[in-house]
C-alpha cells in the first residue's frame, strides 16, 4: 500500500546534479563526471535488501535498452560496501553501473530528513536535472516506461541528439 509522506527534494530542478566518485562493481572506480556530455544519466537509490526495490530494478533492467537507445547510461547507488554492490549486480543480473555508497552521496541527494528513502533522477548529458521522484518504497517512484519517455523528450530538446530536422513544408 502506498505511503502518504510527500518527500521534500533535495535537488532543485534543473540544477546540476552532485559529483561523485565511488567504488563500483567488477572493480572499477566511478566518476560521474567521465559520462559529462558524452550520455544522459539515470542515477537510481533504491534499497539493499528490499524485494520492492528487487522488482523496481528488474524492471529498469527491461526497458534498459531503451536507455541505451536514447544514449543514456543508468546509475544504481547501494547503501553499503563495494561487497554488497558486487552481491546486488550478480543477484539481480544488472546491466548498470552498480556503486558502493558509504552514505556521503546519498546525503547529498535525498531529503536529509529521509535519507532511507529510494530515489530516481533523470539528466541530460550536462548533469541537469530533469526529473526526479522520491518515495519511501520503490513502488512508489516513476515507473521505468515513463524514465524512458524523459529520455526521449530531453533528447528531443537537443538539437544535435534525435530532433528531427524542420523542413520549411
Amino acid at each position: 500500500m502506498p505511503t502518504t509522506i510527500e518527500l521534500k527534494p533535495a535537488l532543485a530542478p534543473h540544477s546540476v546534479v552532485p559529483s561523485f566518485v565511488r567504488p563500483a562493481a567488477g572493480g572499477k572506480t566511478l566518476n560521474i563526471w567521465s559520462y559529462n556530455r558524452k550520455r544522459n544519466l539515470v542515477i537510481l537509490f533504491p534499497h539493499s535488501q528490499c524485494l520492492r526495490c528487487a522488482e523496481y530494478l528488474r524492471q529498469c533492467t527491461e526497458v534498459y535498452p531503451e536507455w541505451i537507445e536514447q544514449e543514456a547510461v543508468a546509475i544504481v547507488v547501494v547503501p553499503g560496501d563495494i561487497a554488497e554492490a558486487e552481491q546486488i549486480k550478480a543477484r539481480l543480473r544488472l546491466p548498470f553501473e552498480v556503486v558502493a555508497d558509504d552514505g556521503s552521496v546519498r546525503r547529498r541527494y535525498l531529503p536529509a530528513d529521509r535519507p532511507a528513502a529510494v530515489a530516481c533522477f533523470v539528466t541530460d548529458r550536462y548533469g541537469g536535472l530533469n526529473h526526479q521522484s522520491l518515495a519511501i518504497e520503490a513502488d512508489e517512484l516513476t515507473p521505468p516506461v515513463e524514465i524512458s519517455e524523459w529520455l526521449q523528450h530531453i533528447n528531443y530538446q537537443c538539437s544535435e541528439c534525435f530532433a528531427p530536422e524542420w523542413s520549411p513544408e
